[in-house]
């Protein structure tokens, strides 16, 4: 009879997040498929650094829920997302949206740029996890060197291996902890989105 139809998806965050997960849930997901992350992964990212504390401080500082590093991590950001780089202050960091933002842009570059090549995404993520927390530079050296050899030694191991080598190897105690924090919180974030 001439009336229009209108079809509106509204997803909404899924009923299992506590409280505080789901308050950022939202967020996580626009920047996830912003930059083709897993909502979970990103949780877990989170829940690791920060339990969903969007004003944490830590001792080296870095800051908010993906407890950003404004000088190392926030320097690479921002020249990706601003095209220059920029030193966040801690205010603009303790936003969450923002904060997730630039956390999930960094955990981008270091997918797309700086463990390109990787074609395991599991042993990708074992590597990303390990670099958000302590760098890429000890993840090139603990196999063998520059990032170009390091990689192709990553694509020759099954991402068990990878995984135990860094646990083995990383100088990092903290390091080592996280990748299977992070994992573990992962594991339990996709068991309940089934």
């Amino acid at each position: 009879k001439g009336n229009a139809v209108v079809e509106a998806q509204i997803s909404f965050p899924p009923k299992w997040l506590n409280r505080k997960e789901k308050r950022f849930y939202d967020t996580v997901e626009t920047y996830s498929n912003k930059y083709d992350l897993e909502p979970e992964f990103v949780l877990s990212i989170i829940k690791t650094e920060s339990a969903f504390d969007p004003t944490a401080v830590s001792h080296i500082p870095a800051f908010g829920l993906m407890q950003i590093v404004p000088s190392s991590a926030g320097l690479d950001a921002t020249s990706f997302l601003f095209g220059e780089q920029q030193l966040l202050k801690r205010d603009y960091l303790f936003d969450p949206e923002k904060n997730i933002e630039v956390g999930t842009a960094y955990l981008h570059l270091l997918r797309s740029r700086y463990f390109k090549g990787i074609e395991d995404e599991e042993s990708m993520k074992y590597c990303v996890i390990a670099a958000y927390n302590g760098g890429m530079g000890p993840i090139y050296r603990m196999f063998d060197g520059k990032r170009s050899v390091a990689i192709e030694n990553i694509n020759q191991l099954t991402p068990e291996k990878v995984f135990s080598t860094i646990q083995k190897k990383h100088a990092a105690a903290e390091t080592r902890n996280y990748l299977k924090k992070v994992h573990k919180t992962e594991t339990n974030y996709e068991k309940n989105m089934i």
